[in-house]
């Protein structure tokens, strides 16, 4: 019964997952070759794909938490299925981007609905071995999808590429319908899951601010330049396939790194501590200390050197993914919809951000200084808030264990 409660809803993520791909690469095609966008065009679609999700990520969240996961999961992948398929129809830019905002509103359930359906039908032995499972899905996909969606979009064109990815999510969403409810009903009162939650909160339930400060200062690290290594690269030299290998390096490293923590499912990441969390981030600020040192050196074995440091980058992401999802489920188990959201919202917020201050310090200073200085930088907030969380929030207030 057990895995086949999990088995549904990991395929269907795969299936919502490639789709999910494929129709941004799709989306960002339609833009520059069709609507001829110019870079401040780019800048709208920016805002398109994510401000929806941030502005309404508490609200997503709290529907996800007070209402059957599986019923939001239907409602959004149609959703998603209808906002793909409006985008073909789209006539003139301002058209374009309002169904893209629309299509992003919907695909914004998504995420906190799969991690509250995992969530509630797993027993808490089986929570980091599944995401683990999640974790190894998201990143094939982000490895396979946009290649596949590339070469599909160059021999059929975006709007064929749009349907197949409509098709995907459907299939996603068939698949979705055979998860089984397990241990914690998904179709709980609204009005008792309420009355849940405020007991929790009156009960001293873990404050979710430490995370959400972990994950913002965890995701401006690789944010803040990760739209300027193609022409980081260009300046210093490197050829073109070298951006190729540091984004399949990354990609195998989280790949590797996640089916390595279903193995270990047994282990550290299982335990559900905030403690776990911080290890992760650490390690990338220093691995961009050392890939401006790398960057510095003009020596036949920098891209080797630099493959090394995005496939451990890509383990430390893997890992951080796990150890994140599994405290969030252990330690906010009546609003875990919410948190989950919230989480996105800060995670797209600083995608918006990021890169305007990689751009404004790539104007100022060389571009090995730039990722040692957001190494150092975030290696200085994380530990700072680390401390700062474990003396003011106190540690049973980061780590208050579920039931």
């Amino acid at each position: 019964m057990q895995s086949r409660s999990f088995r549904p809803i990991l395929i269907g993520d795969i299936f919502a997952n490639f789709g999910s791909w494929i129709d941004f690469l799709a989306i960002l095609n339609l833009s520059a070759y069709q609507f001829k966008a110019s870079s401040y065009d780019m800048a709208w679609l920016s805002c398109a794909l994510l401000i929806p999700g941030i502005a309404f990520a508490r609200k997503v969240g709290r529907i996800c938490d007070r209402h059957d996961a599986k019923r939001i999961l239907y409602a959004a992948v149609f959703l998603r299925i209808i906002g793909t398929l409006v985008i073909l129809f789209a006539n003139r830019y301002v058209e374009f981007l309002f169904f893209v905002a629309a299509h992003s509103a919907a695909s914004a359930f998504i995420v906190p609905a799969i991690n509250t359906l995992t969530a509630r039908t797993s027993p808490s032995d089986l929570l980091a071995k599944r995401f683990s499972l999640l974790s190894v899905t998201n990143n094939s996909c982000k490895i396979l999808a946009p290649t596949i969606g590339a070469a599909a979009s160059q021999y059929f064109g975006e709007h064929s590429v749009l349907v197949v990815s409509a098709v995907l999510t459907g299939l996603g969403g068939i698949c979705f319908l055979f998860a089984t409810k397990a241990g914690v009903k998904d179709d709980a009162d609204p009005a008792e899951n309420e009355k849940e939650t405020g007991k929790q909160s009156a009960s001293n339930q873990a404050s979710p601010i430490p995370l959400l400060v972990i994950v913002g200062i965890y995701a401006f690290l690789g944010m803040a330049v990760n739209n300027q290594m193609p022409l980081i690269l260009k300046d210093l030299g490197f050829t073109k396939h070298v951006i190729g290998l540091l984004v399949s390096s990354a990609g195998a490293g989280g790949t590797i790194g996640a089916l390595y923590l279903v193995k270990r499912s047994n282990g550290a990441s299982k335990s559900g501590r905030f403690q776990d969390m911080i290890f992760p981030p650490l390690v990338s600020s220093v691995l961009f200390i050392l890939i401006g040192l790398i960057l510095r050196d003009h020596s036949s074995w920098n891209t080797i050197a630099l493959c090394a440091c995005f496939f451990v980058s890509g383990l430390a992401g893997a890992s951080f993914a796990v150890t994140s999802n599994v405290y969030m489920s252990r330690t906010f188990t009546r609003n875990l919809g919410e948190i989950s959201s919230v989480r996105q919202g800060v995670q797209s917020t600083v995608q918006l951000v990021a890169p305007v201050v990689g751009a404004f310090l790539l104007g100022r200073f060389s571009s090995p200084m730039v990722f040692i200085m957001d190494g150092c930088l975030v290696f200085l907030l994380l530990s700072g808030s680390f401390f700062y969380s474990t003396r003011y929030f106190g540690a049973s207030a980061l780590r208050k264990p579920a039931g």
